[in-house]
């Protein structure tokens, strides 16, 4: 009497989409480049003022890479994501790289609807055009994705 071995070569393992992936390489990427920022930042010059540069450059890697794993489910497959999420990272890069850019305000610095210029484009492309493109795409995939549970 012989027992019956499942088979080995069935795979019954949950699939991992490729931009849940990207997600899972931005977060640990994006999380090992703020740890060398933060190490370059204690060491000799010049190395602290290029720290700056590395976490801007980190900081919407792991944002964008968290939003990716989190629409690993179904709405993943909707291509409006997918974009959303590279307007997203391209706006928070291009804020952040922007402000370290911008030479700092002065007493006599013009303001920018009453706001100092790098403070209007931090609340501009890091805080706004998320804040609207985000909830945005959201609506516009929840019912096809209610519909699909």
């Amino acid at each position: 009497m012989t027992a019956h071995t499942p088979s080995a070569s069935r795979d019954v393992r949950p699939s991992f989409p490729p931009i849940a992936r990207l997600g899972l390489m931005l977060v640990v990427g994006g999380t090992m480049a703020v740890a060398l920022a933060y190490a370059l930042a204690f060491a000799a010059a010049p190395w602290p003022a290029r720290s700056a540069w590395l976490m801007a450059a980190a900081q919407p890697a792991i944002m964008v890479g968290a939003m990716a794993l989190s629409t690993r489910g179904r709405s993943a497959r909707d291509r409006r994501w997918v974009l959303t999420l590279v307007v997203v990272a391209l706006s928070v890069l291009s804020g952040l790289l922007a402000v370290l850019l911008m030479p700092a305000e002065q007493a006599t610095t013009p303001l920018w609807l009453g706001l100092p210029p790098r403070v209007l484009v931090l609340l501009v492309l890091v805080v706004a055009v998320p804040s609207v493109a985000l909830p945005w795409v959201y609506a516009k995939t929840f019912v096809a994705v209610a519909d699909g549970e």
